[in-house]
């Protein structure tokens, strides 16, 4: 079944701190939507599997999040992915944090 995206999403540069299975690594943050966002790892993670993820996004606003990985996609020979996340119970003011951030988009973004 394809995966179809429900919110836009936005370019982020910035880490993320990912708590799967035991184990806490600090890795890059691609893009983040209400919906979800999406990370770069070389660590294996396992699709359906659940994560913590803990970020800040632009402005100090601090994000602490449940999310639940839907996809998996090889991106280069050193053995790195990139992983798409579905947060799970999203807080309203988590969503208002991110929906804020992606309104702000840049022209260059656009």
């Amino acid at each position: 079944a394809a995966f179809i995206r429900r919110f836009p999403r936005r370019k982020i540069t910035t880490v993320v701190g990912v708590l799967s299975r035991g184990r806490y690594n600090i890795v890059p943050c691609l893009e983040i939507g209400e919906g979800g966002m999406q990370f770069q790892a070389s660590e294996k993670h396992l699709k359906g599997g659940l994560v913590v993820a803990n970020l800040f996004l632009p402005k100090a606003h601090f994000l602490a999040v449940t999310a639940e990985i839907v996809y998996i996609v090889q991106t280069d020979s050193s053995g790195r992915s990139c992983y798409g996340l579905r947060f799970r119970n999203l807080s309203f003011e988590c969503k208002r944090k991110i929906r804020d951030y992606i309104a702000e988009k840049s022209a260059a973004e656009a």
